[in-house]
């Protein structure tokens, strides 16, 4: 008999196991979920993302604070309306799959483009040089967008928010 009742016992704690699992599980989608909730999701016109856009305020306090960047060096990703682009002085976290710092800034141009994204609901800003091709997803329903530009490894969820400059 005590081997039946150890046999149900070990079954209740797995389910309870289980259940506590699946709740965590839950609660970090949805918390991931709210995370990307403001993707956009209707395709943003070319003329609305033609412009310069800079770091938003946060994301050159981290170049600051974390990355250890120099304050006074001006990084701006200029979109063209001809579908050109040039990215002056992005940090060289972007560049290194992770996302580590070096203090130096790297500059490029290219092709830019509206794309899906992964999801195939969303769309993002597909940047293109020398055939390779990086993505910074597009944030907002409406005017004015955000572009946000992950590095590093995905979990680790680093970003910098790019806000378009006022002409």
């Amino acid at each position: 008999m005590a081997r039946a009742g150890e046999r149900l016992n070990g079954f209740v704690n797995l389910q309870v196991s289980l259940a506590g699992f699946a709740c965590l599980f839950l609660l970090s989608c949805s918390s991931c979920q709210n995370l990307y909730d403001d993707e956009t999701r209707i395709k943003p016109s070319q003329n609305a993302l033609v412009g310069t856009w800079i770091p938003d305020e946060s994301t050159r306090r981290s170049m600051r604070n974390q990355g250890g960047y120099d304050p006074s060096t001006l990084t701006e990703l200029r979109i063209e309306p001809d579908g050109n682009y040039l990215m002056t002085n992005m940090p060289d976290w972007w560049w290194f799959d992770e996302g580590t710092s070096r203090k130096t800034f790297r500059s490029e141009n290219g092709k830019w483009e509206i794309s899906p994204g992964l999801n195939e609901s969303t769309w993002v800003l597909r940047l293109t040089s020398h055939d390779q091709g990086r993505d910074a997803e597009l944030f907002g329903q409406q005017l004015p967008y955000s572009l946000r530009f992950n590095y590093g490894h995905i979990d680790d969820g680093n970003y910098m928010t790019f806000i378009k400059k006022a002409q």
